[in-house]
């Protein structure tokens, strides 16, 4: 019986050693709270695509003309930054019409990577080159993309 009451003594005191470090580790626990408060700022990027430098004529279209092979015709734009913070130009081509008239028409421009600050203009020279090599496209069509960037 003695070694029965020996396990019991030695398993409550097991419990109570265990109790007593729970009860001091969580009063070892300290939580301390920081106030905090500030301004959450949204980046907004946003370009648009003028025709004068004031930035009041909105480029829809551009008309390049009739053109012969090994012909290039340059436009200038302004690109206008709308956002907030500083964009990097670029700029796409897609929806050619025929599809393979990409093959023989580039549209190039001199801001590609460009940082336009918030707010500002500039102006840009936007290009198109027909290949000498261009054969069977008499008419074409296509979406110029133009994008700011963050």
């Amino acid at each position: 019986m003695r070694e029965t009451e020996a396990k019991k003594s030695t398993v409550l005191l097991l419990v109570v050693a265990l109790i007593s470090v729970a009860t001091v580790a969580s009063v070892g626990i300290v939580q301390r709270r920081i106030r905090s408060e500030g301004t959450v700022y949204v980046k907004v990027l946003g370009v648009e695509v003028y025709w004068d430098p004031e930035c009041t004529l909105v480029v829809t279209e551009i008309d390049w003309g009739v053109l012969e092979p090994s012909d290039a015709v340059s436009k200038t734009i302004y690109v206008k930054n709308t956002g907030n913070t500083a964009a990097t130009l670029s700029m796409a081509t897609e929806n050619w019409a025929p599809a393979d008239a990409g093959a023989f028409i580039a549209v190039t421009w001199d801001a590609e990577g460009f940082a336009l600050k918030a707010g500002a203009n500039m102006p840009v020279n936007i290009t198109l080159s027909v290949s000498a090599g261009i054969k069977g496209i008499s008419d074409f069509s296509l979406e110029i993309v133009i994008t700011g960037g963050g």
